[in-house]
């Protein structure tokens, strides 16, 4: 495992920031005097004496215009704007946006398997899939981050919402202008650059119901000059858990609900009769029942299905169990033709530790940022990014239930007869006959076999089992580049183009932790046990190394503990224990993944104009990119080889793919300013991908906007999409 950056690594990280920083802003300060500035996503430009014009590039786009304009649907959401209505992280936002379609994946699926791993928040547009979104920072690609299996989307907790201007989403398929993985659309974060000097923001929020309480502290410190700036900024955000109990309609049990045709909200089944009379009533859904017990592999498939604790009493003669009912009938041990007991009186639903369990999972956050560029005497301006983030989280999804198998032979059955259990297939027969007035055979149905052991399933809860998860994700990111203006006029075309060319690396270190019942130890227990023949009363379990029939603990990897699943502290309790430390120190183990996930990307586009028509200048672009996704998940043999009871085996991923692309773009403003037609224009694009492993493939998209009025637009978009696997679909084992 990975160990969590300390408050001392943090402190240097924080002082290396600060040296990038403020070298940034030692060679901004040159010439302050001066009142021009050259800003991070504008490109200025000069001819004579003319006047300078500032343009940009929107999303959607790799062309730079004069004005926000796009022909494609693009949602602007200013994070300032947010924050005054309470909303500050990046999940919170995108999350709420109504381009953000299907199921969204947040704090609270803390219990569900995820490709990113617990705690991973992403950004889901159109109900395509997170996979299929791309996210940009400032414009250019986020690496995925994430724990276990192979993560393979950017973890939203990531992003500095603090530092965040501006939001913008693009609505539509994007596969031809940014690649392979922007089908669904694209999400690009700008960062803030109006700082000038020492900030401090702190926001704190407190709901009405506890729990869930927000805080978050900026940071953020730049200087700007004639040639350039130089920022920094810091971040710390801490979300604390919302449990179950926290909210009024999850505080008490999970309740079926329905909505009526006049929207009436009921919380109560009032479809559905109780079991059996006597029961009662209750607003709950009495699932999940805890503590009771299945005899197997009786005869015809009959079998008690639900043996009850019932400590000093038993309606079946098997000592302190109750079954509920067989074959739809009651079992009445006191003949008052009621039920013996209540379901509800067995189930975990809407216990202390079951509504324990988290609704939105805390998450603590730390984020380190410094950008800057600086504008060289040939007009050269290089720029960097430098970051780090870390997400940590402590995860409680809830009471799992353990259900082994228990052979017919383990000392501690309750239906072994040789250890002095109970003859099931015998007490079984007689409660039918107790019944129904006759045996099942009377019915042309088979008996139960009497004088033999039966295997026996218990079900139980047992506190701390996989129910806990520790997650520690850190990322590191750092983008280096230079843009400006060619040196020369394009071929034909007669005009200057601009160029930007940038290098990015990141890497993401995940661990996690689970701690829970490891099912190998747990079945070498029940399937080895034994009286120990020199030590009548003690028992013993474990392999039989030299094959005279006994186990030796000693010999055996890792020792052997014999385990009763039918102790009474398994089932006192709706939540219940192991009978001795020993047992659950034995039994109970860890899960670990560590997952390193690194991405390299090279860019190189050049943009300009290319000749005049009726609506304007035309405008095209070329580029290339290159890019290396690198993953190494490596799980501990617990999760390889998926020991957890209940768990699958997950031997994480590993490997390497490289992408190459190129891709060209033109605009065309065919008819502007004229009656019914304020503006219409055209753009093509078009993208050749080649994929390591999958060969390479074309793509277009061409889009037609008519504006008849200013403050009207129409348009339409045909196109094609392809997405090259990811690194999880490629490598996972």
């Amino acid at each position: 495992m990975r160990p969590k950056a300390s408050f001392r690594t943090r402190f240097f990280l924080g002082a290396a920031f600060s040296v990038i920083t403020l070298s940034g802003a030692a060679i901004a300060q040159e010439g302050e005097n001066q009142e021009d500035l050259i800003l991070t996503n504008t490109e200025e430009e000069t001819e004579g004496d003319e006047s300078r014009q500032e343009t940009v590039t929107v999303i959607g786009s790799r062309l730079k215009r004069d004005e926000y304009s796009s022909i494609a649907p693009v949602q602007v959401i200013q994070a300032d704007v947010q924050r005054d209505k309470g909303l500050v992280d990046a999940t919170s936002i995108l999350q709420s946006t109504s381009a953000s379609a299907g199921q969204q994946i947040d704090a609270s699926f803390a219990g569900f398997v995820l490709d990113n791993g617990p705690g991973a928040t992403t950004a889901d547009l159109r109900g395509l899939g997170p996979g299929r979104t791309l996210t940009l920072l400032n414009g250019r690609r986020l690496a995925p981050a994430g724990v276990e299996g192979a993560p393979s989307s950017p973890d939203l907790n990531l992003i500095p919402g603090g530092l965040v201007e501006s939001y913008d989403l693009l609505l539509d398929g994007a596969s031809s202008i940014y690649g392979s993985d922007a089908v669904a659309g694209v999400i690009n974060a700008t960062l803030r650059k109006d700082f000038d000097g020492l900030e401090i923001e702190a926001f704190r929020t407190m709901p009405e119901d506890g729990g869930g309480e927000e805080t978050q502290i900026n940071l953020t410190w730049g200087v700007n000059g004639d040639r350039g700036f130089a920022g920094f900024g810091a971040e710390f955000f801490d979300r604390t858990t919302i449990r179950l109990s926290d909210r009024g309609f999850s505080n008490q049990c999970e309740r079926n609900v329905e909505i009526t045709e006049d929207g009436e909200i009921r919380n109560t089944d009032v479809s559905l009769p109780l079991d059996f009379p006597g029961m009662g009533e209750s607003p709950c859904d009495y699932f999940p029942l805890a503590s009771r017990l299945s005899v197997r592999s009786l005869p015809g498939g009959n079998q008690y299905g639900s043996l009850y604790y019932t400590p000093g009493s038993t309606n079946t003669g098997i000592p302190n169990f109750s079954e509920s009912g067989l074959f739809g009938a009651v079992v009445d041990g006191n003949g008052d033709g009621l039920a013996d007991f209540s379901f509800y009186d067995y189930t975990t639903n809407g216990t202390k530790e079951d509504r324990a369990a988290d609704l939105v999972a805390g998450v603590e956050t730390l984020s380190l940022f410094s950008y800057g560029e600086y504008t060289l005497e040939n007009d050269i301006t290089a720029y960097y990014e430098a970051s780090f983030a870390q997400r940590e989280s402590e995860i409680n999804s809830g009471l799992p239930q353990l259900f082994p198998i228990v052979p017919a032979d383990n000392p501690f059955n309750i239906c072994n007869i040789e250890a002095g259990g109970s003859d099931c297939g015998a007490l079984y027969n007689q409660s039918i006959v107790n019944i129904f007035g006759a045996p099942l055979s009377a019915f042309g149905l088979v008996d139960a076999v009497e004088g033999v052991n039966y295997d026996v399933q218990p079900i139980v809860t047992v506190r701390g089992d996989r129910g806990n998860t520790s997650v520690d994700v850190a990322q590191y990111r750092a983008v280096a580049g230079f843009k400006g203006d060619l040196p020369f006029e394009m071929p034909v075309i007669g005009h200057t183009w601009d160029y930007d060319v940038y290098a990015s690396y990141s890497r993401s270190d995940g661990s996690s932790i689970r701690r829970g019942v490891r099912d190998d130890r747990l079945q070498l227990s029940l399937s080895t046990t034994i009286e120990d023949p020199d030590n009548p009363g003690q028992f013993i379990c474990g392999l039989d190394v030299d094959g005279d029939g006994v186990p030796d603990p000693s010999a055996t990897p890792g020792g052997c503990v014999p385990i009763n699943m039918f102790a009474p502290s398994l089932y006192e309790t709706r939540v219940g224990d192991f009978e001795t430390p020993e047992q659950r120190d034995f039994v109970l183990g860890r899960r670990t993944f560590d997952t390193v996930y690194e991405q390299t990307v090279l860019s190189a586009v050049t943009t300009g104009d290319l000749f005049e028509l009726p609506g304007g200048t035309a405008a095209g672009a070329v580029g290339f990119e290159y890019r290396q996704d690198t993953i190494d998940s490596r799980p501990d043999d617990v999760a390889a080889d998926g020991l957890f009871f209940g768990f699958f085996n997950d031997q994480g991923a590993s490997g390497s793919k490289d992408l190459y692309e190129a891709f060209a773009e033109i605009e065309l403003p065919i008819v502007a300013n004229q009656p019914g037609f304020y503006e219409l224009t055209t753009n093509l694009s078009g993208r050749w991908t080649e994929e390591e492993f999958y060969g390479a493939a074309w793509t277009y998209s061409g889009k037609l906007g008519w504006r008849p009025v200013e403050f009207i637009q129409v348009s339409g978009t045909v196109g094609t999409s392809f997405r090259a696997p990811n690194v999880r679909e490629q490598f996972l084992r």
